[in-house]
């Protein structure tokens, strides 16, 4: 998996690659940058 972060409030581009499994990507990103719903 390859992110990058912009800075217009909080903007991500997350990139998944071939074979990655998307809840756990977008999961592991979330605790690793700090994202919490709310």
């Amino acid at each position: 998996m390859k992110t990058c972060e912009g800075r217009i409030g909080r903007v991500f581009v997350i990139r998944l690659e071939h074979g990655d499994v998307v809840p756990e990507c977008i999961e592991r990103f979330a605790e690793e940058h700090g994202v919490s719903v709310g």
